[in-house]
């Protein structure tokens, strides 16, 4: 989950209109492991599955934070799904306990219960805390982390470090999925897993290649600006915010984004008059609070369980980072596109899925499909002659989709911000169908064919 302000939250909704592009919170100072790895195994979250967690030394003073899940069944030869969350500054651990993960906290977050409808049914899982700062990552020094393309340096560092440890998942299909400002980290990683792939292939350079089969993204965009004609569809237009974004995007440069950042964030009284939450408009801003203040965050605080995942006890965990945050806003950060890295991986064989929930305000599904259209690859006039064709889910149809050859892009029905904690179960089966190449529409519909499924984790996984 992102920790907007609200300010931000509504700049963030502009920017997303306007531009494809969206985004959310250096270091915290601690004692350090005593070697490049400070691993264990616990039994917490679901006892049958087997799990690590711990440390993983990235440089000479900062250590990211994990926890790793294999499949239910046959984990060897099943796919390993990375899950990054967005802020940036926010934890990975919240797609643990809220979305994806084998278990979720009771309402006080004393206690977890097993989740039927985690993605471990198909795919080993690793959360990872970053950048540097984030939940219970750390620095010993001041390395302060920025940007994404320095995040993911130090990301592409830590899955090294970790198949290095565990070779036995290292030829393992590996899918990247994520939500809001990972559409920033995510092309970003992949592509620099598929260069460094070619470098070490050619000898060029030393490591493990990453077998990378594709990238999900939710509720997340990659694009620059789209064209002036969408734009002039606004109310407003917003001529000025427009200009500035186009500056930054032709630049690239820290200065001008950062002024994009300040122009455009005078309008966001146009995005602030509903009291709807700018993360699911079904429902008041107040119905979607304990988003940003989840339960889990006290499981985690507990010393046993600090203890038994391997956290470093001299860490509060929190959501979100605010310091990261404001770095990677005040650099320009949020306004850099990275659309040509995933026109980049569709060039190179890298399967592209973007899905969003269509009751998500704050990167709304309009904007998504928009962007999946902007995509310059070799199949976007076939692409974009396909029409949204209505899929099917656990009740009924689930939403909407189009696709062609290595990319899709899927509206789930009555689904917010976080589409695998608004319809867990028809994520799960979207999220299935993709990793096993196959298409949603070969889904069969039950039950009355125009009932949208609209059961969401228990409140009080949220």
């Amino acid at each position: 989950m992102v920790n907007y302000y609200k300010s931000l939250g509504n700049l963030f909704a502009l920017l997303f209109i306007l531009t494809g592009v969206t985004s959310f919170p250096a270091g915290r100072r601690a004692t350090p492991p005593a070697s490049v790895y400070n691993i264990v195994s616990s039994n917490l979250c679901n006892p049958s599955v087997k799990q690590y967690s711990g440390y993983i030394q990235i440089n000479s003073n900062s250590y990211l934070f994990f926890w790793f899940f294999e499949a239910l069944s046959n984990p060897l030869s099943s796919p390993l799904t990375l899950w990054l969350n967005g802020g940036p500054g926010c934890s990975s651990m919240d797609g643990l306990f809220t979305e994806i993960g084998p278990c979720y906290t009771n309402s006080d977050g004393s206690n977890t219960r097993i989740d039927s409808d985690s993605w471990i049914s198909y795919s080993n899982i690793l959360f990872i805390d970053q950048p540097v700062g984030t939940g219970f990552s750390y620095t010993t020094g001041t390395y302060a982390v920025n940007s994404t393309e320095q995040s993911m340096g130090d990301l592409y560092v830590f899955l090294q470090l970790f198949f290095e440890k565990f070779p036995e998942y290292s030829k393992l299909d590996f899918h990247i999925f994520g939500e809001s400002y990972a559409g920033h980290y995510i092309p970003t990683i992949a592509k620099k897993i598929v260069d460094s792939n070619t470098l070490i292939n050619s000898n060029k350079s030393q490591g493990i290649i990453i077998n990378l089969k594709s990238i999900g993204m939710g509720n997340s965009i990659n694009g620059k600006l789209l064209d002036d004609t969408h734009i002039k569809r606004m109310k407003g237009a917003l001529v000025e915010c427009e200009q500035a974004l186009t500056l930054c995007n032709q630049t690239n440069s820290t200065r001008d984004c950062y002024n994009a950042e300040i122009i455009c964030i005078q309008y966001e009284n146009y995005f602030d008059f509903s009291g709807k939450s700018v993360y699911d408009i079904r429902v008041s801003e107040s119905a979607t609070d304990d988003l940003l203040n989840p339960p889990f965050q006290n499981y985690l605080r507990r010393p046993d369980v600090i203890k038994s995942i391997g956290a470093l006890s001299s860490i509060k965990f929190q959501l979100c980072n605010d310091n990261v945050q404001t770095r990677f806003i005040n650099s320009g950060d949020l306004t850099i596109a990275t659309k040509p890295q995933t026109e980049f991986l569709l060039k190179n064989g890298i399967r592209v899925l973007i899905y969003n929930g269509d009751a998500d305000y704050i990167v709304n599904w309009f904007g998504g499909n928009k962007s999946a259209s902007a995509i310059q690859w070799s199949h976007q006039s076939e692409f974009n002659m396909v029409p949204l064709t209505e899929w099917c889910g656990d009740v009924g149809k689930a939403g909407q989709v189009r696709s062609f050859d290595a990319l899709w892009f899927v509206r789930v029905y009555q689904s917010g911000h976080m589409v695998p904690y608004f319809q867990p179960k028809n994520s799960l089966i979207m999220y299935s169908n993709w990793i096993n190449n196959q298409s949603l529409l070969s889904n069969e519909c039950h039950n009355s064919p125009s009932a949208h499924s609209s059961a969401s984790r228990p409140s009080s996984a949220a």
